[in-house]
């Protein structure tokens, strides 16, 4: 594949982190939903921003980044972009400090997408 196409293919893609799910409760409340509550605050839930908090203790993740980008547009396959969107998704579990049950610890998914 050519450069061209590599680096278009690329300007196509994003990393995410998704948390999907329902809590197994009455009001099936989305995974997502509640890591934003606890993440960004509520009226009555106080701020944690362990997003935040785990890229700044994570700074390797803008080298990580760098080095699978430049692999992908060497030639190499996706793989190195799902790799770091993984470990992103793995230190945000970390450091997440909210809700006893670890369901949210554990639902942390990195992805590659394209547009």
């Amino acid at each position: 594949m050519m450069l061209e196409q590599r680096l278009r293919d690329l300007s196509k893609s994003r990393i995410v982190v998704k948390c999907p799910g329902n809590y197994p409760t009455k009001a099936r409340t989305p995974v997502a939903d509640v890591c934003r509550y606890q993440n960004d605050g509520t009226d009555r839930v106080t701020a944690s921003k362990f997003i935040e908090r785990a890229s700044e203790v994570n700074a390797a993740w803008n080298d990580e980044l760098n080095d699978a980008v430049f692999h992908f547009i060497s030639g190499g396959g996706d793989t190195v972009l799902k790799g770091v969107a993984q470990k992103i998704a793995k230190d945000i579990s970390i450091v997440c400090d909210r809700i006893d049950t670890g369901r949210l610890k554990r639902s942390f998914v990195g992805q590659v997408l394209s547009r």
